[in-house]
């Protein structure tokens, strides 16, 4: 079975068997599916409200049979990975459990630029219908100065380690001044999507500057790098000239 097909089926198996349970409210999709940019490479994001924030677990632990849980954690929700031993290799499962009874817990998932729009399998209460109508938007404002003199102070690092010979150390810094020129296209291209980091930028930068970024990271020597942080300098000087 291919991996589509094999994510497909097994998720309409877990949405059957968490609807029929009175303690299982929501459950959607997220992920790719919800920003429709799903492919063969895409795992399953099953996100749900659970007023009992386990049973969820043991029921899908049931369904997929022999696996390895790679990582559980516990804070505001409940969250478990599952990669099974007969599924395809890029494959695993993402599972999300929510106890929050109030629409406003859920409004994040309809801030439309961040997570796209989530696929909702069943809403037993109606409390995903609610939040979708107040979406929860990020205050994407950053302070643009206090990140230019990031990018001064991170760069005379970066060169001091690397007239030192520290290809490490210089590279550790080299990669510090990427990310804040990441961080200020961020600003202007998806605010929204401030805490992604490199995450993402394929999609959500201009094409001519995902690639530039990529290029940036495609060093061989120190050499390499001083001369790609002068390139940074200034592509980070005209943004700055276009505050």
């Amino acid at each position: 079975m291919d991996k589509p097909i094999f994510k497909s089926v097994l998720e309409k198996k877990i949405q059957k068997a968490l609807e029929s349970r009175p303690e299982i409210l929501a459950l959607w999709l997220g992920g790719s599916e919800a920003t429709g940019k799903m492919d063969q490479y895409s795992d399953s994001d099953i996100v749900m409200i659970s007023q009992d924030p386990l049973l969820p677990f043991s029921i899908i632990e049931s369904i997929i049979g022999p696996k390895d849980i790679y990582l559980s954690t516990d804070g505001p929700y409940n969250q478990r990975f599952y990669v099974l031993h007969d599924s395809p290799e890029t494959y695993y499962i993402d599972v999300v459990v929510f106890s929050e009874m109030s629409e406003e817990h859920y409004t994040e998932y309809y801030n439309h630029a961040r997570h796209g729009t989530p696929v909702i399998l069943f809403d037993k209460l109606g409390i995903m219908s609610r939040a979708s109508a107040k979406p929860k938007l990020e205050n994407s404002k950053i302070d643009f100065r206090n990140e230019r003199a990031k990018f001064e102070i991170m760069y005379r690092t970066f060169l001091k380690e690397a007239l030192r010979g520290k290809f490490i150390d210089a590279l550790l810094f080299y990669q510090k001044l990427i990310h804040i020129y990441a961080k200020l296209l961020r600003n202007i291209h998806a605010p929204q999507k401030q805490d992604f980091s490199l995450r993402y930028l394929y999609l959500d930068l201009p094409q001519e500057k995902s690639q530039l970024i990529e290029g940036l990271f495609k060093v061989s020597s120190i050499r390499d790098m001083q001369n790609y942080s002068l390139l940074l300098q200034n592509e980070v000087e005209k943004l700055t000239k276009g505050e």
